[in-house]
């Protein structure tokens, strides 16, 4: 039960879960699918790509070192890469990450 109710609140917390935006039931029925949807694709990243220190993390925490991440983005002929600061702490889990998600 205990665990239940942490994913709840991590949903409404860090999901905006418990947010209305509007008073049509059509509107509210897509937004709330989107956040239960982006939720679950969270959750599995966190069980098939994060590992050890991460992998317990929530989202709030995980938002700091995933997308608020200092580097830029360099275009190369056609492609865009992320370059990222060299003192950047966790370089190697980032690049673990990456790789893990190439395939999919």
């Amino acid at each position: 039960r205990g665990a239940s109710e942490n994913y709840i609140k991590e949903y409404k917390t860090g999901f905006g879960g418990s947010d209305i935006a509007t008073d049509r039931l059509v509107a509210n029925y897509a937004n709330m699918l989107l956040k239960a949807i982006s939720y679950t694709v969270f959750s599995l990243f966190k069980l098939f790509v994060l590992e050890n220190e991460f992998k317990n993390k929530r989202i709030q925490t995980l938002r700091y070192f995933i997308i608020y991440i200092p580097g830029k983005l360099v275009k190369r002929g056609s492609k865009h890469y992320l370059s990222l600061i060299k003192n950047y702490r966790y370089a190697t889990e980032f690049m673990k990450w990456e790789q893990k998600l190439i395939p999919l």
